[in-house]
């Protein structure tokens, strides 16, 4: 919970401007690029950890990283669309390209923000093969995980049952005893 506000910290706090990117779609590019493949390098990363470990803690690592891809595609698309306005029809704060960003990666897509520039389909494209290749992968270990959990607690929960029945089955009465026993048979 705390990586994924201070991701959202940082997006928000990330400068656009400057002399460094002022105007320079290159440079947007690049670090797009960049950023791409250092994602991939992470994911790869903590999908390899979680295949040797299995621990819950490369899970907290797989979750951060998805919030990470989110908030990295939001920042290239806002810091396009800044470099080279009209790139992204709609996308004009960060919010935007946070909503846009989250509406392509979760294929809803409503049409109010979309890529209309080469460029920014480009980086969309991309954007939506690093979710096919990468997130998709990300999400099938996820939901392996919380099934490998789920089952393990059922089993638990079921050996937990049968040793409660198994014991109330030694503490109860012989059938003749039984208070049950006594009124079915009539005595």
């Amino acid at each position: 919970m705390a990586g994924t506000a201070g991701c959202l910290v940082a997006y928000f706090a990330a400068p656009v401007g400057g002399p460094v990117l002022s105007g320079s779609v290159a440079v947007a590019v690049a670090l797009t690029v960049v950023g791409t493949v250092a994602l991939g390098w992470s994911i790869f990363g903590q999908v390899r950890r979680y295949m040797l470990s299995g621990t819950t803690l490369t899970v907290d690592g797989l979750i951060l990283t998805l919030v990470l891809v989110i908030v990295f595609f939001a920042l290239a698309l806002y810091l396009l669309e800044a470099t080279d306005p009209g790139q992204i029809a709609g996308l004009r704060t960060r919010v935007d390209a946070l909503y846009f960003t989250m509406a392509t990666a979760t294929t809803v897509g409503y049409g109010d923000v979309h890529a209309v520039g080469q460029l920014a389909r480009v980086v969309v494209i991309v954007q939506l093969a690093f979710n096919v290749v990468f997130v998709a992968a990300v999400v099938a270990l996820l939901s392996s995980r919380m099934r490998t959990v789920v089952t393990r607690h059922a089993g638990t929960q079921s050996r937990d049952d049968a040793g409660t029945a198994a014991e109330r089955r030694r503490r109860r009465p012989p059938d003749d005893e039984s208070p049950i026993a006594d009124e079915v048979i009539g005595s």
